[in-house]
């Protein structure tokens, strides 16, 4: 398990255009945000197929190879663990979309094709590309 400090990214790590944005990078990975009893928000990532695209809400524990990661707005820390590091690849995303300026997703021009996902930002640069 490795243990990360975020720096309060935690809440912007539960922001809609940054799930939306790790989704279109890092398929299969389940992501899911609460708020605690102090409004804090926890972030949660498992790798896996996603129950929405399964119909199986067991299916992230079932697939996938282990790789999880958690954080804590309260602790201002994130926890990993598995093959794959979860967390390290969302803050990968967060810094290119702050990079190009934290645009709205409706600003996107997203391209997806059988061979390729690409996104590229308002001003033109490719911010995504598996």
């Amino acid at each position: 398990m490795r243990c990360v400090t975020f720096e309060g990214r935690c809440r912007t790590a539960g922001s809609m255009e940054l799930r939306a944005l790790y989704e279109l990078d890092s398929a299969d990975i389940e992501n899911r945000s609460a708020i605690d009893d102090d409004g804090k928000t926890i972030v949660w990532l498992l790798a896996g197929a996603s129950p929405a695209r399964t119909m199986d809400p067991m299916a992230c524990w079932k697939s996938g190879d282990g790789s999880w990661a958690r954080a804590e707005e309260a602790s201002g820390r994130a926890h990993q663990g598995g093959a794959l590091r979860l967390w390290d690849d969302l803050e990968r995303v967060r810094s290119r979309w702050e990079e190009t300026g934290r645009f709205p997703l409706h600003e996107l021009t997203v391209e997806v094709t059988p061979e390729a996902t690409s996104v590229t930002s308002p001003d033109g640069e490719r911010i995504i590309h598996r």
